[in-house]
């Protein structure tokens, strides 16, 4: 196929629900029972295996010892869920990661963390991307599929399939609030300019004009 024939239009999101400013978000970490000094990872996916849960799970489970405060926060329901709900016993947990299963209010759930965590083997986009980094929270992620298109310089990139590397990543991140800061305004910065919904329906706009020979 020619190249000058493809044309890719990104997947879009409304960026008036996924603004962290707005005043109707609700306290999460109140509802979850988390304190104001905790730092919380979060991962908002389906229960899959492909996910990389279980390597995020065994990353906060190595810096559990030296991060009492490290809490890890999964939203999502799937086929792994068992095992999800194993291996976080067998690593003695339970305190520390919260399955809250489906939300429906996932703008909420990610004004309250610190830091979006998507150890992913494949990745087609990274939806779940563009909303963290439009909240303004930093993201660590695989460098696969779409997710360097998505994130750019505006992440922190893990090796796949490799608790140890993500866990130096995430406690990285704890010790570094500057940088925590940078990727926050790099990250809304990079969503708000590449993937608002309503850039997404224009360019579909206008390729539909253009196949249909017309500019008006």
């Amino acid at each position: 196929m020619p190249a000058a024939k493809i044309v890719a239009v990104p997947t879009g999101i409304d960026l008036k629900r996924f603004d962290p400013g707005r005043k109707d978000l609700k306290d999460v970490r109140a509802e979850f029972g988390l304190r104001p000094d905790d730092f919380v990872v979060g991962i908002v996916a389906v229960l899959r295996f492909n996910k990389g849960h279980h390597h995020l799970i065994r990353a906060v489970g190595r810096l559990a010892p030296r991060h009492p405060n490290l809490k890890l926060v999964i939203v999502g329901d799937g086929p792994q869920k068992q095992n999800i709900d194993k291996l976080v016993e067998e690593l003695g947990l339970e305190q520390r990661v919260m399955r809250v299963g489906h939300y429906d209010d996932i703008p909420s759930v990610l004004k309250a963390l610190d830091a979006f965590a998507l150890p992913t083997r494949e990745e087609a986009l990274g939806t779940a991307l563009i909303e963290a980094t439009a909240m303004g929270v930093p993201v660590i992620a695989t460098k696969v599929g779409g997710i360097p298109e998505v994130l750019g310089e505006a992440g922190v990139y893990t090796p796949t399939e490799d608790a140890d590397a993500l866990a130096r990543n995430i406690e990285a991140l704890i010790g570094d609030s500057a940088r925590r800061a940078r990727l926050r305004d790099q990250g809304m910065e990079r969503a708000r300019a590449l993937y608002d919904e309503n850039l997404m329906v224009r360019r579909t706009e206008t390729l539909y004009r253009q196949a249909l020979g017309s500019t008006t």
